[in-house]
């Protein structure tokens, strides 16, 4: 798999050319967020390079959920940013998941997250 060259060396203290297949590298863990939360890091290649970004409540509910892509060529790995609009009614304990679904069968193919905390 070729990496792709114009990735940073190193974010956060994490090498994004070599570790899990998605990485977020913001917010931070326990990072206190609201109304919208920017979600960023890097992914391999992904199905037309897509991943799913969604805000999860203490419940485990959808509070807000988008798509986006990762910024490569196809089979390539690469950076991701995205905007996620959500509603928290309550301070609670959150988790932001970023993952893939599969084009044959529909099931998560990777997934990654990150425990926050919401704030309305």
């Amino acid at each position: 798999m070729q990496l792709n060259s114009d990735a940073p060396a190193n974010v956060a203290g994490l090498n994004p050319n070599r570790t899990e297949s998605i990485v977020i590298t913001t917010p931070a863990l326990n990072a206190v967020i609201s109304s919208a939360v920017k979600v960023s890091g890097f992914s391999d290649s992904t199905f037309e390079q897509t991943l799913i970004v969604e805000v999860r409540g203490q419940s485990n509910n959808q509070l807000g959920r988008v798509t986006t892509t990762v910024a490569a060529a196809p089979g390539q790995r690469g950076a991701f940013s995205v905007d996620v609009p959500f509603q928290s009614f309550g301070n609670q304990p959150g988790r932001i998941v970023v993952y893939t679904i599969s084009p044959r069968d529909g099931k998560t193919v990777h997934l990654n997250s990150v425990e926050v905390r919401l704030d309305p």
